[in-house]
């Protein structure tokens, strides 16, 4: 399942579950339909805090939707999760597709501001804050 939204800053999209059949190529569709509308640079806050890790054919899909987003006004990307495995496989994708720079993770279970640092880069290019666990 996946829901987009555009905002003032350019998009807010959250995936998460299972995914039915064809869903990511729905996603990228409609995805990369809205950003064809944005005239000036926009940004993305995604938050996979429910998502599972993309098929290897959904991974290259994914890919090279952000390649041809950076290719047009994507400025900067904000990545929310809680797994690792996830966090690595977005890394993955934002190095194949060139977007690691653009792109910052926040780790909500190390993070309970996640939103508003997320919104943070977003919005103002605002590196987010890291927060280390307290030692005990």
């Amino acid at each position: 399942m996946y829901k987009i939204e555009k905002t003032s800053y350019g998009l807010c999209v959250r995936i998460a579950g299972i995914y039915a059949e064809g869903e990511l190529a729905r996603y990228v569709a409609e995805k990369e339909a809205i950003c064809a509308e944005f005239d000036k640079p926009y940004s993305m806050l995604v938050d996979l805090r429910e998502a599972i890790p993309p098929s290897s054919e959904d991974h290259q899909r994914l890919q090279d939707s952000q390649r041809r987003q950076l290719e047009g006004n994507l400025e900067r990307i904000a990545i929310v999760v809680i797994s690792p495995i996830l966090e690595f496989n977005a890394r993955q994708v934002g190095f194949s597709a060139g977007t690691e720079d653009a792109t910052r993770f926040i780790n909500a279970n190390r993070n309970p501001d996640w939103e508003k640092q997320a919104l943070r880069w977003v919005i103002h290019g605002l590196e987010p804050e890291l927060v280390t666990p307290a030692i005990k």
